[in-house]
């Protein structure tokens, strides 16, 4: 027996670009939904206005891991303790910082649905599902239009043959109280 120090490197397994934290990270979200889908890439969640700035982290090294510490969580319990911890050594966070957290808690919960991105420019979003996730778009369609018209939302969905985007504007400051309403009604795997 010997250490995982090489096991998928470029000396173990050739031209390989997984490396072991990338496969660990692999593992543990297989084992935590249940199964392992080779179509269910992890959910990506961009606002525009949420960072770590350097107002509050100086130095880019100690930005950049907390960042990476954030982007590692595997769960909703690893997240809100880091937040703690996080908020204990800085005090209360600013918006942006704050943010980082709760884009990460969208990203969680869209691991079980279709949606595959959600994008925030200004007062526009954009979600993005994946049609290979869908057991039925017409249903799946039929629930987008319920959950819009019953918050008086005007969208509109677009598509090609690999994913639905939905882009909708939204000027309130609860969007993240919309989107994570959204996921939990569209939570379908």
């Amino acid at each position: 027996i010997r250490g995982s120090g090489s096991l998928f490197g470029y000396s173990q397994s050739g031209d390989s670009v997984v490396g072991f934290d990338y496969y660990s990270k692999i593992l543990s979200k297989t084992i935590r939904l249940g199964g392992f889908s080779t179509n269910s890439p992890d959910p990506i969640v961009d606002f525009d206005n949420a960072y770590i700035s350097p107002s509050l982290i100086e130095d880019e090294a100690q930005r950049m891991f907390y960042y990476k510490r954030i982007s590692d969580c595997l769960n909703e319990r690893s997240l809100k303790n880091f937040l703690n911890e996080t908020t204990s050594l800085f005090g209360p966070l600013p918006h942006p910082a704050l943010l980082l957290f709760k884009c990460k808690s969208l990203a969680l919960l869209a691991e079980q649905t279709p949606i595959v991105g959600i994008k925030k420019i200004k007062n526009s979003f954009i979600l993005t599902a994946s049609s290979l996730l869908l057991k039925n778009i017409p249903s799946f369609l039929n629930l987008v239009s319920v959950f819009f018209d019953s918050k008086g939302l005007v969208y509109a969905v677009s598509s090609d043959s690999t994913f639905l985007k939905i882009k909708f504007s939204y000027v309130k400051e609860d969007s993240y109280i919309l989107l994570e309403k959204f996921l939990i009604k569209t939570h379908v795997k």
